[in-house]
């Protein structure tokens, strides 16, 4: 029953494309139609899961040893973990399929994710799961436990397959062919796991193509166990979460189906009757004695569209039925698709609309706010309860399935990107439990941006804490060093400046960093660095024409270099100051 309901949530959100169309009555003349209403159940899920999946979650892989730094049990080895489960949920694309999960959650009331070892790219992936076709072991519906077991049903193309189990090949005696002529088969595949051992098994063909059944004969005995293999793992490689409810596992969706289709048959009655007003019925009233001819006898009338002309015999009168829609219909239609914004929680504001007197920007946020906030705070608070057990299984599969290859993972962004090294067998040290917690339960990114703004301005928390809690930052530690080496370039900068306009220091040293800088990858410390050694290469060799019972050399980095004061290739110039720091240190 429960598969049921999503079936029919599913094909009201495919809508056409699932060929779901609704008899307007029981005449065999009246040819079905599309819904011709808003499309309010994919509209109710889309917009809940787009907005709850806007913000992925962060991932803090704690250190054993917080005060130590570097080393084994350090700071740097539980980043390194860190930035393996970054890694791969990058490569397991978990930016886009966390919109897939979300939508089943909010269609269903129930996501589910697998971990599964990807051998071609030597890592683990997350895998969002279709729920209509995975069935984990029964529990209560009180019961938020890991389930024991857990089947699930996908497809996979015709060369995956053959690829993957060379058995299945048609040539090794397998029922797949190489060539499968007009159709290309999507082929369901059978993967069972519980706490021992993976299972993986042909169903057979998926799918028909062009209204043909391409069930064939010998598709009949496609049914088979392919392989099984122990996994290895102590944390089950699955999750299965279901909505908090009352007693049962039942969607708002669910309950809205019967609600929609009462909405679309209105509506479509009424473009019935629309159509009726348009082109009204005609009727013909002849005189007693005779009987009425239209067009010679054929009784066919022709539409005025089509230029011909219509030849009645035998008649008084020609006149048509006017009428009209019935207005009480548009009032129910709205009565209905209100009451399925309201059980949804669909706000109209989400469809860009704004209803009732409501002007001011922030009290359509709020009112927003309130229909789809306690949505949102759940499915996340859904994630950072059950998305521990992937990574812990994660964290597992990288130790035992690829312990000894060394990753490089890239963190920030832009062109500050930075590579983390990690290697399973090194950096796992036996820690497989993580957090999952999102910056602000609930809310969106431009939210979470302004809320931990104010935080920080509040003095509630401090930057690192924001650091690490935006969801554009992926290295809090990381940001925070980055910061601080540009504002002590911008220090820098300032002094230099400030020493140029003063006159300390000749206009030369402008040339001498300009032309440094010029030079591509070079930063600001790099070009004052070398313009310094430049200056103190000027200043010994002046240093040498003007002591003439000195040692033959100078030394350069005995020089102030371009301290203020300093003499930079003017001849007559007084003796040299005495050893200092240059400006790159005071």
């Amino acid at each position: 029953p429960m598969h049921q309901r999503m079936l029919d949530v599913r094909d009201r959100y495919n809508g056409p494309a699932a060929d779901y169309v609704l008899p307007i009555s029981g005449d065999e003349e009246e040819v079905d139609y599309d819904p011709m209403v808003p499309q309010l159940v994919a509209s109710s899920i889309d917009n809940k899961a787009m907005r709850a999946a806007e913000v992925l979650p962060n991932v803090i892989s704690p250190a054993i040893d917080m005060g130590k730094e570097a080393g084994v049990r350090s700071r740097e080895y539980a980043s390194a973990r860190r930035a393996g489960l970054l890694h791969a949920m990058e490569e397991s694309k978990l930016s886009l399929s966390m919109g897939r999960a979300m939508r089943h959650y909010f269609a269903y009331s129930s996501f589910c994710f697998a971990l599964l070892p990807d051998n071609r790219r030597n890592t683990p992936l997350f895998k969002v799961m279709d729920p209509l076709s995975a069935y984990p072991d029964s529990q209560a519906p009180e019961d938020y436990e890991q389930p024991l077991n857990i089947g699930f049903i996908h497809g996979k193309s015709s060369d995956y397959a053959r690829w993957r189990w060379p058995q299945l090949a048609q040539e090794n005696g397998g029922p797949i062919p190489k060539n499968a002529g007009d159709y290309e088969l999507l082929w369901d595949m059978a993967l069972w796991c519980d706490e021992d051992e993976w299972v993986f098994g042909l169903m057979g063909p998926r799918e028909t193509r062009y209204g043909q059944s391409i069930w064939a004969e010998n598709y009949q005995t496609a049914i088979m166990e392919i392989d099984r293999q122990p996994h290895g793992l102590e944390n089950l490689p699955f999750i299965y979460p279901r909505k908090v409810t009352l007693d049962a596992i039942i969607s708002q969706m669910g309950n809205v189906t019967d609600n929609y289709d009462l909405q679309a048959r209105l509506m479509r009655l009424q473009i019935a009757a629309a159509e009726r007003a348009v082109f009204p019925d005609k009727y013909v009233v002849g005189e007693s004695t005779r009987n009425v001819q239209v067009n010679d006898g054929s009784n066919t009338w022709y539409d005025g569209r089509t230029g011909k002309v219509n030849v009645v015999q035998d008649a008084n009168a020609v006149g048509q039925l006017n009428s009209h829609p019935d207005e009480t219909l548009m009032r129910v239609i709205d009565t209905l698709e209100r009451n399925s914004r309201i059980t949804t929680g669909d706000a109209p504001q989400m469809s860009g609309e704004s209803r009732g007197n409501m002007r001011t920007g922030r009290g359509l946020d709020m009112l927003m706010g309130e229909a789809i906030d306690p949505h949102i705070v759940e499915a996340h608070k859904m994630v950072q309860a059950w998305f521990p057990q992937l990574n812990r299984a994660a964290m597992e599969m990288y130790e035992r399935y690829y312990g000894d290859k060394t990753y490089h993972c890239f963190i920030g962004s832009g062109s500050t990107h930075s590579s983390v090294e990690f290697k399973p067998s090194k950096h796992v040290e036996g820690i497989h439990a993580t957090r999952v917690r999102y910056p602000i339960v609930g809310a969106g990114m431009e939210a979470t941006n302004i809320m931990l703004t104010q935080m920080t301005g509040a003095k509630l928390i401090s930057r690192r804490s924001a650091r690490e809690r935006h969801p554009l930052i992926e290295d809090g530690d990381l940001e925070g060093t980055w910061i601080f080496e540009e504002e002590l370039e911008e220090g820098m900068s300032q002094g230099i400046l400030q020493q140029l306009i003063q006159g300390n220091l000749p206009p030369v040293v402008a040339a001498y960093i300009h032309q440094e800088l010029s030079q591509p990858y070079t930063n600001p410390f790099e070009a004052l660095k070398a313009a310094n050694e430049r200056v103190q290469e000027e200043q010994a060799a002046m240093a040498e024409e003007q002591a003439a019972e000195g040692p033959p050399q100078a030394d350069p980095g005995a020089q102030p270099g371009i301290a203020p004061g300093a003499p930079i290739g003017q001849p007559g110039a007084p003796p040299p100051m005495p050893p200092g720091p240059c400006l790159l240190y005071t």
